[in-house]
């Protein structure tokens, strides 16, 4: 788990290296992005959110 903390807004996330498949992407312990695509040439996915702790499940 991961915790950014940047100030006030909103800000655009990128995370990279990741499996080709479907992550669910956590904030605060709660679902935020209950299904987000990580294809197999890109391996990342990118997503707007505000300052918190975010966990990736596939």
């Amino acid at each position: 788990m991961k915790r950014w903390s940047a100030g006030n807004g909103t800000f655009q996330f990128v995370v990279t290296d990741l499996l080709p498949g479907t992550w669910q992407i956590l904030k605060d312990g709660k679902i935020f992005k209950p299904a987000i695509t990580a294809s197999g040439d890109e391996k990342s996915l990118h997503f707007t959110g505000t300052e918190g702790s975010y966990r990736f499940l596939r």
